[in-house]
């Protein structure tokens, strides 16, 4: 498996400048365009990003690329991805709600995500101002951007993992160890009645 090349705006609008530019450089005639965006539609092209990869591309995408490039002074500038107006933010998340994440995250490092965006929803039900909540995928993103992982198990005072008490989870747990049950395990007997060995 070969890793993908970061690509820059400028490679991607090389690699798109490459596919429409005989039509800039050499305009079809009256009528043509339509035959000649066909004619690019269905050859295969290298993917800028991995170059054992072909790709195809559609009549409208390479339609667009040469619209937008022929109005262009710099076709090259126009055809190159163009990093989103918000991106890097978060639109969802105000500075109130991340700093109550941050504040319930470093009181409870052991809560589970949903555990924590369930406490927030409680939150926000008694401060509107934490509202409106992101979805739990949302503040699972934040909380993994921000290394604000689940911790471990308990710890003692000196570091080390203490020992969790086990309580039994249902009925037949209480049998296997050896405690008396008040429900029946096997039809025919009474309650709380052990069965024989085998």
């Amino acid at each position: 498996m070969s890793a993908k090349k970061l690509l820059g705006w400028q490679d991607w609008a090389t690699f798109r400048f490459a596919v429409i530019g005989g039509l800039l450089t050499r305009p079809p005639e009256k009528g043509e365009l339509q035959k000649a965006l066909s004619a690019l539609a269905e050859q295969s092209y290298q993917h800028p990003a991995e170059p054992q990869k072909k790709i195809r591309l559609s009549f409208a995408t390479i339609e667009r690329w040469y619209y937008q490039a022929r109005a262009a002074p710099d076709p090259i500038a126009v055809l190159g991805r163009k990093p989103r107006v918000d991106a890097g933010r978060r639109p969802s998340i105000s500075e109130r709600l991340l700093e109550a994440i941050k504040t319930q995250y470093h009181a409870h490092p052991r809560w589970s995500v949903q555990l924590h965006y369930d406490n927030l929803s409680a939150l926000a039900r008694e401060r509107p101002d934490l509202t409106p909540l992101p979805s739990d995928k949302s503040l699972l993103r934040l909380m993994r951007e921000n290394g604000w992982r689940r911790r471990g198990g308990a710890r003692a005072a000196d570091g080390r993992p203490t020992a969790r008490p086990q309580t039994p989870r249902r009925a037949g747990d209480q049998k296997l160890r050896g405690l008396p049950c008040a429900c029946p395990l096997a039809p025919g007997l009474p309650s709380g009645q052990d069965p024989p060995a085998h």
